[in-house]
């Protein structure tokens, strides 16, 4: 199945959603559940959940299958074909006034983001990036590696860029000091001070070989352990996220034993963890990464609490909507090599003392000047699935007053943000209209994005996503 699948995407029309028809489903709880899943990177995530209940994928029946007879359940061939477009799918299900009234909110990944900012989800993010860093020279290793600063206090977890010779952005992670533990996944055993690094599923094999590359380079004395595929994730995000794991975990979760940027290893339902108290999304919550033998037990543990506190399956489709409204990056989407922490506005994970790789090319850039800035950008008209326009976009025209930018490569997103009801744009623009985006910030549409032949002006502009949520809020 996923030879002739693949074989049809190279002489077939690729949309942006688009998945197989040949999936593994290895995930049995997750497809009763109604989980319609993604592929990236070899590994099956969690796409969206499908409202009418579990999709099981029939058995294969189309391109050399003969004499083998046609399969009547054609429910889950049918959620897939729904992402068969350019705009937005028919599993985002956006319409304008059902957004504006709420209700009957976008049945499907619309009422994933909501359940997230007004109850609680729960996300399998197992596919992400999971590295153990340890070894004689450990911190030296880190700080060469990272921009943040990483000497802090064992259980403290760090955002930082991972950067090159160039200072472009080779992936952004965080960063936890741990210590030392029994032998476990969660608890390795190592000598003196050890570092968890996570990163996004989709850079993974990435992340690895650049850091791996970086401390060959410079011959650390260190191990480079990758447990990507012996542990898993499951992250509770959402208002009700503490209510619910109190019942299932065996520490304190309050704001002052358990403050934000910090990991503990915690028992839930009697199985031992590591959890980080973080958020992709922006809501109140907590990672937890598992054993790979201990998931399915946890993930049960935690779904007969949840039902009482409004527990909702949710998907990477709702993570990276939920995750624009709050102004995270999405490497190698929006945030690539040849972006620097200045024009992506990560400078704040840049320390300003000690060397790290890429620092003396950022400093010069620092004097110099930089080209280029990320802005968001918050449309007039609200995109749904009757429009032209796609959910996702890469190298769109950004113009103002009719003239092009002059830069050489323009990027933009817009997942519909179904919470705050509008839709966005993330694009980069010359630095010279940074005091123009400062100045017009709220008094007019200063930018204007073209998309299939369809012009859209937006109503806010800025550096910094967090002006705009204020401003709506």
């Amino acid at each position: 199945g996923h030879e002739t699948s693949t074989f049809i995407k190279v002489f077939g029309s690729l949309f942006d959603d688009q998945n197989t028809f040949s999936p593994r489903c290895q995930e049995k709880e997750l497809l009763s559940e109604g989980c319609v899943f993604e592929e990236r990177q070899g590994w099956e995530r969690p796409g969206w959940y499908s409202p009418k209940g579990p999709a099981p994928v029939p058995a294969y029946d189309w391109y050399g299958a003969y004499g083998s007879p046609r399969n009547t359940d054609q429910t889950y061939e049918q959620l897939i074909k729904g992402d068969y477009t350019f705009g937005f799918t028919k599993n985002h299900n956006l319409e304008h006034d059902q957004l504006r009234s709420r209700k009957e909110t976008s049945v499907h990944i619309g009422e994933e983001c909501l359940a997230c900012r007004e109850q609680v989800a729960i996300f399998d993010m197992s596919y992400f990036c999971k590295l153990y860093l340890c070894g004689p020279e450990a911190q030296k290793a880190v700080d060469w590696l990272f921009t943040a600063n990483t000497h802090r206090p064992i259980g403290r977890t760090v955002y930082s860029c991972l950067l090159n010779s160039k200072a472009g952005v080779e992936g952004d992670m965080t960063v936890s000091a741990i210590e030392t533990g029994n032998g476990g996944q969660a608890d390795p055993i190592f000598k003196g001070r050890g570092f968890y690094i996570v990163a996004g599923g989709a850079s993974a094999a990435h992340t690895w070989a650049h850091i791996h590359t970086v401390l060959s380079h410079e011959d650390f004395k260190v191990a480079l352990t990758d447990l990507t595929d012996k542990m898993g994730i499951l992250s509770i995000q959402g208002p009700n996220s503490r209510s619910l794991l109190e019942n299932v975990v065996d520490t304190d979760l309050s704001e002052e034993a358990f403050p934000y940027s910090s990991t503990k290893l915690v028992r839930v339902a009697g199985k031992l963890c590591r959890a980080l108290r973080i958020s992709f999304v922006g809501e109140l919550g907590w990672e937890l990464h598992i054993p790979w033998d201990s998931c399915k037990h946890v993930y049960k543990a935690i779904w007969e609490q949840g039902k009482k506190h409004g527990l909702r399956n949710v998907g990477f489709r709702a993570l990276y909507s939920l995750s624009s409204e709050v102004g995270n990056h999405l490497w190698n989407v929006d945030l690539r090599m040849d972006d620097n922490p200045l024009e992506a506005g990560l400078e704040f994970t840049c320390r300003n003392h000690g060397e790290y790789l890429g620092k003396k090319a950022l400093d010069i850039i620092k004097k110099k000047g930089v080209n280029k800035r990320m802005v968001f950008l918050q449309l007039e008209d609200l995109l749904t699935n009757t429009t032209n326009s796609g959910d996702k976009a890469g190298a769109i025209l950004v113009t103002r007053n009719s003239s092009e930018s002059k830069l050489p490569k323009v990027t933009l997103k817009w997942p519909t943000e179904h919470n705050l009801v509008i839709s966005t744009a993330r694009g980069q623009v010359a630095e010279s209209l940074k005091s123009v985006i400062d100045r017009q910030f709220g008094a007019g549409p200063p930018f204007y994005i073209n998309v299939r032949n369809e012009r859209h002006s937006t109503l806010q502009a800025a550096i910094n996503r967090k002006c705009v949520l204020i401003t709506l809020l």
